[in-house]
This record gives C-alpha cells, structure tokens and sequence, in this order.
C-alpha cells in the first residue's frame, strides 16, 4: 500500500488458518532475499488473519530490493506454517524517511562518490566499508576520530562516528538531530524517538554507545533499516 506522504506498507492476509498471536503483537521469522532469518515484529488483528509489520515503510522497503521474501508464522492450530513471496518488481519508490546524508552521500547511494580520505578497511565478505581517520569538519566542524560507511552491494547504509571526547560526541550528536530529529534520553540514546505507536513509520535509525572508560566519549551508528534487513550477518 502507497498512503502517500512517504508512508508505505506491507499487508499479509492469511485464509485458512488464524495466528497465534494473543498478545496482538508478535515477533515473527523474515528472510528478505539472501539475507539471514531474522525476527521482525507485526501488529496482528483481533481476526486472526491480518498481519502488518510494526516497522511499516522500512519493512516496504527491504521488499522493494530483493526478488523473495520469506515469513514463519504460528497457527492456532499448533502447527508453524511458512511463506514464500516472489517479488516480481518493486511497488513503488523506497521510502526514505527522514532522508539522512553524510558526507553528500545520501542512504542508497553508491561507493563511487565517496572523498578520496575515505580508505577500504577490513569488514565481512558481504560489505564494503572505508574510513576516514581524525576526520576534520565533515560533521559541522568536528574533528571526530573516526567516521566508517559501509556498502552492500554499493548502496550506503551504515555509518560509525567515533567520538573522542564530550565536545566531539555533543557535536555529532547536533549534527544527528538536525537530520532525524530528537533522540531518547534513556539508557543509550536513540534517534528519532520513540512517539509511543505501534507502527512506526521511519526507514532511518541512530544510537550511541558511551565509551566505558573515556567520559562523554563514544560510538555513534546510524542505519538505512530497509537495507540492514538485507546484509548476511558474518558466520562465526
């Protein structure tokens, strides 16, 4: 379903059966494509036979990228039953929501136009990842420690901000917001925050991990969710 406003969504009806599901919202097994088993969370209605991904537009999106997507779901009737869905094109345009860029690179964009500073490091088999060291005024004029981007299949998904010190992190952190809007002050903060809904409609995500032994240093990440959903995880 396109319900405009870069709002997409994924609807599974189910005939012949009802999920197990008394909660109304459960956590379920998805494949998208080559990518790993995973669980994903979906409302599900008081029928038994509707089922909606909570992560709405980046559930839509990860469909929008491959050619196959598999779903486990329990019965009522004690039994698991498993789906596979052929995606014959994309639907519609992915959704990027809020749009988030780094460098003048945008989530989905390719390796190809990334600063010559930026240098292939090690990472799993199935991504591509370059960094740049004592990185001087890319975010706003902070001179973080490190920042990382990595690729899947040349699309940008995935970047690390590695801040040294508070001054350094309180920047980066401005710098997140002004793209995704307020984080959560809990625990470990998170963009954007919570609104309390169950669906939740953004394709973008960031956190930051306070460095145990350096006060106010730290590791920032930020995630395309629609993509993420796809990366293999790396065998142990």
């Amino acid at each position: 379903m396109d319900k405009g406003e870069n709002v997409h969504a994924v609807v599974f009806q189910l005939s012949g059966g009802k999920v197990e599901c008394p909660e109304r919202i459960c956590d379920f097994d998805v494949r998208f494509g080559p990518g790993d088993v995973q669980s994903q969370s979906f409302g599900v209605d008081a029928a038994g036979t509707s089922l909606i991904p909570t992560k709405s537009s980046a559930f839509a999106g990860s469909v929008g990228l491959v050619r196959e997507v598999f779903i486990e779901i329990p019965l009522t009737s004690g039994v698991n039953s498993q789906f596979k869905f052929e995606i014959d094109e994309p639907a519609f345009q992915r959704v990027k929501r809020p749009s988030f860029s780094f460098v003048g690179l945008e989530f989905g964009a390719s390796a190809a136009a990334l600063p010559t500073d930026f240098r292939t490091v090690d990472s799993s088999p199935s991504i591509s990842c370059r960094e740049a060291k004592a990185v001087d005024g890319k975010v706003h004029g902070v001179a973080a420690k490190s920042a990382r981007m990595c690729f899947y299949q040349d699309m940008f998904y995935a970047l690390f901000i590695e801040a040294s010190n508070k001054s350094q992190a309180d920047t980066v952190s401005k710098f997140i917001s002004s793209q995704l809007g307020p984080r959560d002050q809990g625990g470990m903060s998170r963009w954007p925050a919570d609104t309390g809904k169950v669906i939740d409609l953004n394709t973008v995500s960031g956190s930051f991990w306070s460095d145990m032994k350096v006060r106010g240093a730290g590791r920032f990440m930020i995630l395309d969710e629609s993509i993420s959903a796809l990366v293999p995880q790396p065998k142990k």
